[in-house]
């Protein structure tokens, strides 16, 4: 917070720091890790500044808050789940801010919470059903978020703070599959034997056959006897 100078006092008598609250002041930066060393703070409030930070898990250090108040905070990242060692938080309120992910299931160990906020954030995935245990929830807000899945239960939702129901949790689109791999190429077929050229009919007349050759002279005629 602006080089730490907000809450030096805060710092330097760390036991008599019970309160810290800088709603619409000019405080800029993360929230640095010191801030778990105020373990005596019950108020915390940073609503309508310019932290631009994350939820530090430190916060699960400070036991004696009851009241986290950070709605138009300009907060990322995600709702640490040191959030349930808070066993004394009555007020969770982080409306308007940029946070991701799922709401920790440690949540519903907030056994004296009254009030959570959560509006208009990107967050993600179910409600746990835990949480439909805490009859004291007297207020709770998650509309404009992305959650899905089963409806709550508490007496808080659905009484006009909350706008419709919860979309039914649908498995992430697969990619498209990839067409089956192609067989290797064979080895390159040989090219055909090259074809014989016609054969050119013979020119000129048709020689004639060949003559038989010619066989033995016919015997002479025999002599006539003589008379008797």
């Amino acid at each position: 917070f602006d080089a730490h100078s907000v809450y030096t006092s805060c710092l330097a008598d760390v036991a008599a720091c019970t309160a810290l609250n800088m709603e619409s002041q000019s405080v800029v930066g993360p929230i640095p890790t010191e801030i778990g060393t105020l373990t005596n703070m019950a108020l915390f409030s940073i609503r309508s500044t310019q932290i631009s930070s994350f939820l530090p898990t430190e916060l699960g250090m400070l036991t004696a808050l009851t009241s986290l108040d950070a709605e138009q905070a300009l907060l990322t990242g995600t709702l640490p789940s040191q959030l349930g060692l808070l066993t004394g938080l009555t007020l969770i309120d982080v409306e308007s801010n940029t946070l991701t992910g799922t709401l920790p299931t440690e949540v519903a160990q907030l056994t004296a919470l009254t009030q959570i906020d959560l509006e208009s954030n990107s967050l993600t995935g179910t409600i746990p059903t835990e949480l439909n245990t805490n009859t004291d929830i007297r207020r709770c807000v998650f509309k404009k978020n992305l959650f899905c899945g089963a409806q709550p239960t508490l007496a808080c939702y659905g009484n006009g703070q909350d706008d419709g129901a919860l979309d039914t949790c649908s498995p992430p689109p697969q990619p498209p599959a990839l067409p089956p791999p192609s067989s290797p190429p064979g080895p390159p077929r040989s090219p055909p034997p090259p074809s014989s050229p016609p054969s050119s009919p013979p020119s000129g007349p048709p020689s004639p056959p060949p003559s038989s050759p010619p066989g033995p002279p016919p015997a002479p005629p025999p002599e006539p006897s003589p008379p008797p």
